[in-house]
């Protein structure tokens, strides 16, 4: 499931009419200004660029990850095990991979350079149509995003060829290190301020922002299809859970301003859920249990107990007046 698929669920799933809301793919309100919150690091390993860890790419199967300054090149295998390294004569900022070849911008030589996987030799290089030095860079299956040193950032063709731009989320407007996209949305990384930003592609506008786990260093990002990769100066590969952390985060946010709160254990479970509903000293509260399908199985005025249900997939909602919050149930044979 893509990032922004996923967030619309959860605005389903967490809130009726309250929560994160979008109109045509931009966050328009709902949401405390977008959170500051510790990223869900699952897994780490340490570089072995001998000073500075700065690019990341994802080639369906390996990490790739530059040196800053020796013109280094590795690639890992997703636990951390050196695969390879390479020497390329250009080469020191992010790193992005098309589907067949790996691309790097060069920040001293104000380039883009498209290499040979095998062999790490430059094929082609590129001058991007803007005046800067290219930073973080990453490709959407049909286009690349590059950022500029002052901050803006950049979809261009394959050609390299300009299309449109968008504004760095970062306080300042600088140093966009960092790239990635996760089939929606675009991850920012910024060193300047040490964070990392999920903004919207048509507008900019920040929809999650976290504190990177490399603090000040951060440096280059890409994504795997399912976690976000992550490195600074301190020279160590953060894999991050983002989804894990956007659920977390936008349930105690509804939970802080609604007072509502619904726990059901164990999920996934046998047979046998339980659940228990915090709400407001307030009365109209009614919990129902919906399949896939929305149709509504049961509904009680009852705020805890325990459900048999069937194997399958389940919502349970718990509403009272114009707020709602509702928990996903699996149920397993």
């Amino acid at each position: 499931m893509t990032c922004k698929a996923f967030c619309a669920l959860m605005l389903f799933a967490v809130s009726v009419l309250a929560g994160p809301i979008y109109k045509d793919g931009v966050l328009v309100g709902g949401i405390e200004n977008p959170a500051w919150y510790d990223a869900v690091v699952i897994d780490s390993f340490r570089s072995q660029a001998p000073s500075y860890s700065m690019g990341l790419a994802y080639d369906g199967k390996y990490i790739w990850n530059d040196e800053a300054f020796a013109k280094l090149f590795y690639k890992y295998d997703t636990l951390g095990g050196l695969i390879r390294n390479f020497t390329p004569t250009s080469g020191n900022r992010d790193m992005t991979f098309d589907g067949q070849y790996l691309y790097a911008t060069d920040w001293q030589a104000a380039q883009i350079h498209k290499y040979d996987t095998a062999t790490c030799t430059i094929i082609a290089s590129y001058t991007p149509p803007f005046g800067g030095k290219p930073n973080g860079m990453t490709w959407t299956g049909r286009y690349f995003w590059v950022g500029e040193e002052s901050g803006r950032i950049y979809q261009l063709d394959t050609n390299m060829t300009l299309v449109r731009s968008i504004p760095s989320p970062s306080p300042g407007g600088s140093n966009p290190r960092g790239l990635a996209f996760d089939g929606e949305d675009l991850w920012v990384g910024a060193q300047s301020v040490g964070l990392i930003f999920r903004i919207d592609t048509i507008s900019g506008t920040i929809l999650e922002q976290f504190t990177a786990p490399s603090g000040g260093l951060q440096q280059g990002l890409t994504w795997d299809g399912r976690y976000l990769w992550s490195t600074g100066g301190n020279n160590w590969v953060y894999k991050i859970d983002v989804r894990l952390n956007i659920e977390e985060r936008l349930a105690d946010q509804f939970a802080r301003r609604t007072g509502l709160k619904l726990d059901v254990w164990p999920n996934p479970a046998h047979g046998r859920v339980n659940f228990k509903a915090n709400t407001m000293p307030r009365h109209g509260v009614r919990i129902k249990v919906l399949d896939v399908s929305g149709r509504v199985l049961t509904s009680s005025y009852q705020t805890a107990g325990i459900l048999q249900l069937e194997p399958g997939i389940y919502f349970m909602h718990l509403e009272q007046g114009l707020n709602g919050v509702a928990k996903k149930l699996v149920v397993v044979d």
